[in-house]
């Protein structure tokens, strides 16, 4: 079949009449960008093209439920963001329920509603966005979600925000002899200040510029890492201070 036939082929199983069929096909193209496609076959198309395909065939149906599995693995960063907010809108304006799966933690985040992370077949975590990144059960997960560091300090309860303050004191009461707890700190909430007692001391260890800012990793007394962000670049080695705003403290692994 043609292109035009392979998205519009659930429709006429449906038996719609022609000229509503020949529009939800036309539309469906339109939103995967494959208009000029329509009369190819499928050796004619590229793998993300017919990838593109597959997707005009599952919304042109509009479904109550849709299956999502990687459905833009195949696709340019472009059409990718394109498609994202093909599924929002169809999503909003059909209120289905869409099933999505993906290994891309970034369209997870900006699509869904909620998210189950999987890691090894097991649930870690099921919540929104927000809660995921706000608030990570236990350290692989702060770890796989969004960019952060996982300090070692002395013992806090769990599943709680560590204000700066506090959090300040428990870097500096951690000693390895010493019952510890693992903290999640975000690049955000690390600010450079200038001389200050209450700051923490710190080394750059690596700088690297992202284009819109530049990752700095630095290195506190102990030893520990910590990720920060900067406008301007840092010399490595040079000494800083930071003055961290908040953590939120982590569930144990075991």
């Amino acid at each position: 079949m043609t292109v035009k036939e392979n998205v519009g082929y659930p429709l006429k199983v449906q038996k719609i009449p022609t000229a509503e069929r020949n529009k939800r096909i036309k539309d469906a193209l339109e939103i995967v960008q494959l208009e000029e496609y329509a009369d190819r076959l499928p050796a004619q198309l590229s793998g993300g093209q017919r990838q593109r395909v597959a997707l005009a065939r599952s919304l042109v149906t509009e479904p109550d439920v849709v299956l999502f599995d990687e459905p833009l693995a195949n696709l340019d960063r472009h059409l990718r963001a394109t498609m994202e907010e093909t599924f929002r809108a169809f999503h909003k304006r059909t209120c289905a329920t869409m099933v999505y799966v993906t290994h891309d933690q970034s369209e997870a985040m900006s699509l869904a509603d909620k998210i189950a992370v999987l890691n090894k077949g097991q649930l870690v975590q099921w919540g929104t966005p927000q809660e995921l990144y706000a608030r990570p059960r236990n350290t692989w997960l702060a770890n796989f979600i969004g960019r952060g560091s996982v300090l070692s300090v002395a013992a806090v309860a769990p599943a709680q925000y560590v204000s700066g303050t506090n959090l300040h004191a428990l870097i500096r009461q951690h000693s390895p002899d010493k019952a510890a707890s693992s903290v999640l700190v975000r690049p955000q909430d690390i600010h450079f200040v200038s001389a200050d007692d209450s700051a923490l001391a710190v080394s750059v260890h690596s700088c690297i510029f992202r284009g819109e800012r530049y990752d700095i990793e630095l290195t506190l007394k102990d030893g520990q890492r910590l990720l920060a962000y900067s406008d301007v670049p840092m010399t490595r080695e040079s000494q800083h201070q930071v003055r961290l705003g908040q953590a939120w403290s982590l569930e144990s692994e075991s």
